[in-house]
């Protein structure tokens, strides 16, 4: 890959929401039913924003913050197995950079 995904510094997911409206999102969540990332309907050219949730999952407000927040949200599957938040981000990317770059 040719450029460097940026990656945020942590935030509260409420100072964010300018953030959210205005990109798609694609948040990959085991406990929400999530569909394939071939099935994401993705403008070309669009910035994607992947948000992968800390271990132990989403609490149920801050899911219900981000697909409101969002004008574009996936909620993506990354499979039966619940990976480790740093072993989840590489996978996200992985994928998201094979169906969409």
């Amino acid at each position: 890959r040719l450029s460097v995904p940026n990656i945020d510094m942590l935030n509260d997911l409420k100072n964010r929401s300018n953030v959210l409206s205005d990109k798609t999102v694609l948040m990959f969540d085991e406990n929400l039913e999530g569909i394939h990332l071939s099935q994401a309907k993705i403008k070309l050219n669009s910035e994607i924003l992947v948000i992968i949730g800390p271990e132990g999952g989403f609490e149920e407000e801050e899911r219900k913050f981000i697909s409101n927040a969002s004008k574009n949200f996936f909620n993506i599957s990354l499979g039966q197995n619940i990976l480790k938040a740093d072993t989840a981000v590489i996978a996200a990317l992985s994928l998201t950079v094979h169906y969409f770059y």
